[in-house]
């Protein structure tokens, strides 16, 4: 029996900016992962099982829709939609993630493989879950194979993602597989580089978005040029401050990176009143920031704070009616949770 874990991520950066070509910067969270547990199984089959579902089946049948899906996921990227291939895939995500995996591993058919994850990152929050689940799969069975490198369970776990988002920027299949910060740039691929210190944060989730990420991206491309420009390319020149005073552990100057970050978010129409309410209410402190992770509209915020405001930080979020909490994938509204990201 063999162990594999990979992370949810949270984006610290460059959110909707990173569409128009300037960077971002995302991490792993400590506490929000997939577990996942593999060992042989009956030759020929493969089985697995999630939270939300199981597949079992034989790897020839995997390989052969494996094969059909990234055919069909080709044919929708040249007419630029996808809904044909969301419907299919949504009727079993688990066998999704089985057969792409199976093809792209080319998997002998008297391989056999019992996989089961378990997962403590929200869904639908915007922290890399179908990322880490995917990614797990991808490790699983590459350990069991025994002659899969990283890169191949990247691109494997990137085309997993493809299925259920099209055309992702890689981000959560990156932080995912290799569990390391990272700078990522559209079009130019992502580089990792080093946290000096832990970084202390709060993980505050508000309720779940109204609409999805490729709504918010859509909203934001419809804003008059003229308005949305010039603020892609102050987040951009943000994210490229705030990773030097994350080298240098400059958390002082980060907070104004933070501070600003959310009001240029704001200004974008990618937050939301009780995101506006929560991180105006944080900001206002000199020891302390927050700001919407992820796409925005609800969802995920993230707080940061010096060493003599993790106290403060915690009493206005229970002010609000925040409650402390674990992370898992049925999270419930205004909870929070601590996190460590190195």
């Amino acid at each position: 029996m063999k162990y594999e874990v990979s992370q949810g991520k949270t984006i610290l950066f460059g959110e909707h900016a990173v569409v128009y070509g300037e960077p971002g910067i995302a991490a792993p969270l400590n506490s929000c992962k997939v577990q996942g547990v593999c060992e042989s199984y009956e030759e020929g089959f493969l089985r697995l099982e999630t939270d939300l579902g199981k597949s079992e089946g034989e790897i020839k049948e995997y390989k052969d829709l494996g094969k059909t899906l990234i055919e069909k996921w080709e044919e929708c990227s040249k007419e630029g939609d996808f809904s044909e291939l969301f419907e299919k895939v949504k009727e079993s995500p688990e066998k999704t993630w089985l057969s792409i995996v199976a093809y792209c591993f080319d998997l002998p058919e008297e391989f056999s493989g019992y996989i089961k994850t378990k997962s403590s990152i929200p869904i639908g929050a915007g922290a890399g879950s179908s990322a880490a689940v995917g990614a797990t799969i991808c490790k699983c069975i590459s350990s069991l194979l025994g002659n899969i490198d990283e890169k191949e369970i990247f691109n494997a776990s990137l085309l997993c993602e493809k299925m259920f988002h099209g055309t992702p920027s890689g981000i959560d299949s990156a932080v995912a597989c290799y569990g390391k910060p990272l700078v990522f740039r559209k079009g130019k691929g992502f580089e990792f580089f080093k946290i000096k210190s832990p970084l202390e944060i709060f993980i505050i989730y508000t309720h779940k978005p109204e609409k999805t990420t490729g709504e918010l991206v859509q909203q934001v491309r419809s804003l008059e040029e003229n308005y949305r420009e010039p603020r892609i390319k102050k987040v951009g020149k943000l994210v490229e401050k705030a990773r030097i005073y994350l080298e240098n552990n400059d958390l002082k100057e980060m907070l104004y990176c933070v501070k600003e970050n959310q009001q240029l978010l704001s200004e974008l129409g990618v937050s939301s009143n009780e995101i506006d309410e929560i991180t105006t209410a944080i900001n206002k402190e000199n020891n302390m920031a927050a700001k919407l992770t992820g796409a925005g509209g609800g969802g995920l915020v993230i707080g940061f704070y010096l060493p003599n405001g993790k106290t403060n930080l915690k009493q206005i979020l229970e002010e609000f009616g925040y409650k402390e909490t674990t992370p898992n994938i049925t999270i419930r509204p205004k909870t929070y949770w601590q996190e460590r990201i190195y």
